[in-house]
């Protein structure tokens, strides 16, 4: 028997069908707020991420020996926050009437298992806010020194997430988050350009106008970038830091790709394959180690996923990987960087405990020890007059010379070669002048201390004389600069975590949560002086923050994505657009989750990252649903 009048179902029938019946191209579904429904997201994804705006700022940080206080001066991350507080109450009010409707609690029913976890997550992250100490920075308007990533921007984060899964009901919304991130990524390569070739936009005078408001025009002039002109590693874009615009290409490269591949119009090609360029640029020009790892990644995991046209197509596939490979050894060998030794150095540090300083400060001396030799330093009475005595570990008097300037003392020792001992005075903390020495060593690291009532103490940068403490140390103890100084960092943080399990220190409590009073380990790792504002592991910062627990649900949400991912595309025929977009945000958030384990979240970068997670759940469930029909 013969079927009459059989219609095929196409890809975007079948998406008006799904979402409810054919209401209207711009998604009519939202009920009340009809084809607006986009308009947030666009906001969040391509505007929120481009803002570079100037504002001065009270640190919020209390005086203390490691920190002075003081007005600090941001243009990347608290503009950003303030936008995206402003994105998030117009994605909660349109939540709340969303959910008056069926259709809408029936496709949040579907995305329970992650969004619990995203609930719980919040409220975790919410209690550790309003229990800490540290309570003022996180609930605060403009969060923590440096990160301003408040409590309220982490919940925006999360109302971003279920919104945007709520509002990609069809395909044509998923055109308008394709549309939104060509935008992004074509003014983000713009301005690569521009520092990459030494013409940062940002320090043109229209560049500064653009940033500086008038009540701030004092500062336009003497603003300047830490990054640009330097030479490599220049690369900045609107995203604060290089290492952001690294996780920013390992999210954005996989996404343009695929979409160079899967569109069928060529004017859509040749769009994104300039992106692709575009990003490429700002990839290579950033320097990020960590993004070159993700690429590698998820390349295998592209060439899986797409094994069975690479059968077909695997000449494209191989030219343009030819293609990629021989611009990346232009720019290289332009910049003198050798890439495999550029990363080993970083990633393969041996354990380099004998060049280490450690010291003990004790009532009659300070004992040190470097490259297996013990030697301890003394005064006779003051700091500032009587002689500095220096014997090793058997008494013996280990000889100096001082030099020219009648105040460096150099150590004449076989080890202890290029360690030089001077005096110097200040003004301390309280007002008062203080004596001191300071040890330097060969790389020009230096410890300074004096000489109280109480025995000899460490003196700061600011000029405070306080006790050394030894913070707890694990995993990387003897390997503090692997990848790039994280080393000691993860090495201090991941200690603290026995102490957040249940809550953590709250929004941006990290940094005072770290041990910034580890003066000696900051001192062998390069970051004497330094305040650590960040973890440089989103993972890590989740722990400090939130919470175990808090992370634990954080990767439960990411999880559930990727292994509903794997079940959606593993087997499907990537012969559509859907399904091939659907495919790239899973490859662009897998190369951000890689890349988060070198990197912190940051309100630069992360709504584009929370909008695509969004997306991303919303295209596995329309492609199932699809598929289904």
């Amino acid at each position: 028997m013969k079927a009459k009048n059989k219609k095929v179902l196409t890809g975007h029938d079948a998406a008006n069908i799904l979402s409810g019946g054919n209401k209207g191209a711009a998604g009519e579904t939202f009920g009340l707020f009809g084809q607006y429904q986009m308009l947030p997201i666009i906001f969040t994804l391509a505007i929120i991420p481009l803002i570079v705006f100037a504002v001065l700022y009270d640190s919020g940080l209390p005086v203390s020996d490691w920190f002075e206080g003081g007005q600090k001066f941001d243009v990347f991350l608290i503009a950003k926050g303030h936008l995206l507080y402003f994105a998030g109450v117009i994605m909660a009010i349109a939540m709340a009437f969303k959910l008056a409707d069926d259709d809408a609690r029936g496709i949040l029913k579907k995305g329970m298992k992650w969004v619990i976890p995203t609930g719980v997550f919040a409220l975790l992250a919410l209690i550790s806010t309003i229990v800490s100490p540290f309570r003022a920075t996180g609930l605060s308007a403009i969060g923590g020194y440096e990160q301003h990533e408040s409590i309220w921007v982490m919940l925006c984060y999360c109302i971003v997430l279920v919104y945007t899964y709520l509002a990609v009901t069809d395909e044509h919304c998923v055109q308008i988050i394709r549309v939104a991130l060509g935008f992004l990524a074509f003014v983000e390569s713009l301005l690569g350009i521009s520092q990459i070739t030494g013409h940062d936009f940002f320090s043109t005078t229209l560049g500064r106008t653009l940033m500086v408001p008038n009540s701030l025009a004092q500062y336009r002039d003497s603003l300047t970038f830490t990054f640009s002109g330097t030479g490599n590693h220049q690369v900045y874009l609107t995203l604060y830091n290089p290492n952001y615009v690294g996780v920013y290409a390992s999210l954005m490269l996989p996404i343009c790709a695929i979409l160079l591949l899967s569109s069928k119009a060529v004017w859509k090609k040749i769009w994104w394959a300039l992106m692709f360029i575009g990003t490429m640029i700002c990839a290579l020009g950033c320097g990020s180690k960590s993004f070159m790892i993700s690429f590698v990644i998820v390349f295998v995991i592209a060439v899986i996923f797409y094994r069975k046209k690479l059968l077909k197509g695997w000449p494209v596939l191989l030219g343009a990987l030819i293609l990629t490979i021989v611009a990346a050894g232009l720019y290289f060998n332009h910049e003198k960087i050798n890439p495999l030794t550029y990363i080993s150095n970083a990633f393969f540090t041996k354990s380099s405990e004998s060049q280490y300083i450690y010291a003990d400060f004790e009532k009659d001396g300070v004992n040190f020890e470097y490259n297996s030799k013990k030697f301890s330093v003394s005064v006779d009475g003051n700091v500032s007059e009587s002689a500095i005595n220096i014997v090793d570990e058997s008494g013996k008097n280990i000889e100096t010379v001082e030099n020219e300037t009648g105040y460096t003392y150099e150590i004449k020792d076989d080890i202890l070669n290029g360690f030089t001992i001077a005096r110097y005075n200040a003004e301390a903390k309280d007002g008062n002048m203080i004596y001191y020495l300071s040890l330097t060593d060969p790389r020009g690291y230096h410890v300074d201390f004096t000489k109280t009532d109480d025995g000899y103490k460490y003196v700061t940068s600011l000029g405070a004389v306080v006790d050394v403490k030894n913070a707890p140390s694990a995993v990387f103890t003897d390997n503090l600069h692997f990848a790039s100084g994280r080393g000691y960092i993860w090495s201090r943080t991941i200690p603290l975590l026995k102490k957040y399990i249940l809550l953590g220190a709250g929004a941006d409590g990290f940094t005072q949560a770290f041990p910034q009073d580890d003066y000696i380990g900051k001192l062998n790792s390069g970051y004497l002086g330094l305040i650590i504002t960040k973890p440089h592991n989103m993972y890590l910062q989740t722990g400090v923050n939130a919470g175990v627990l808090a992370l634990i649900c954080q990767l439960a949400v990411f999880v559930i994505y990727l292994v509903g991912s794997l079940k959606t595309y593993w087997k499907a025929e990537l012969s559509d657009e859907m399904v091939e977009f659907g495919l790239a945000l899973n490859l662009g958030i897998v190369g951000y989750l890689i890349a988060a384990l070198m990197n912190d979240s940051c309100v630069a970068l992360a709504p584009v990252f929370w909008v695509l997670l969004g997306t991303g759940f919303a295209v596995n469930r329309l492609v199932r649903e699809r598929e289904s029909a």
